[in-house]
């Protein structure tokens, strides 16, 4: 799946969260009801690179959120007919969304067009591990 006009960033439960098991009654109500991921999940997926202390503050931060906007459909076309340069950060090892086919890039990046493609070795949550490194790429991403 890409991110075309007409499709949504969730298309299925199952797809955006394979590590938990499907016939749990948390991933059953959570269409209906605002999630907030169990911490070991989170920590081993978005921020696995960030010390346990990190880790707690900033989950600690967190609030429970509604799916429902993640599955809703996406009217793309006007964005993609814009001729604004585009760029795509890929954080290396970022594994909130698994590698490969249900991974962030290519399936998020490929519906651009051509881009300005930066990676760098953080997880999802770069912004609080390495914060510093963040603001170099995103110069790198815009650097023209």
């Amino acid at each position: 799946m890409d991110l075309s006009s007409g499709t949504a960033i969730v298309s299925s439960t199952n797809h955006c969260l394979p590590r938990l098991p499907s016939s749990s009654a948390w991933l059953r109500n959570l269409r209906a009801t605002p999630y907030l991921l169990p911490f070991p999940v989170w920590r081993d997926a978005f921020i696995k690179d960030g010390d346990l202390e990190t880790a707690r503050r900033i989950y600690a931060l967190l609030s429970p959120e509604p799916l429902q906007p993640s599955q809703g459909k996406l009217d793309l076309r006007k964005f993609y007919s814009l001729g604004t340069p585009k760029s795509y950060i890929n954080c290396t090892e970022d594994i909130a969304l698994p590698p490969g086919e249900w991974g962030w890039h290519s399936r998020m990046s490929k519906g651009l067009g051509l881009y300005r493609l930066v990676q760098v070795a953080e997880s999802d949550e770069v912004m609080f591990t390495n914060p510093s490194r963040l603001a170099e790429k995103i110069v790198e991403a815009g650097r023209d």
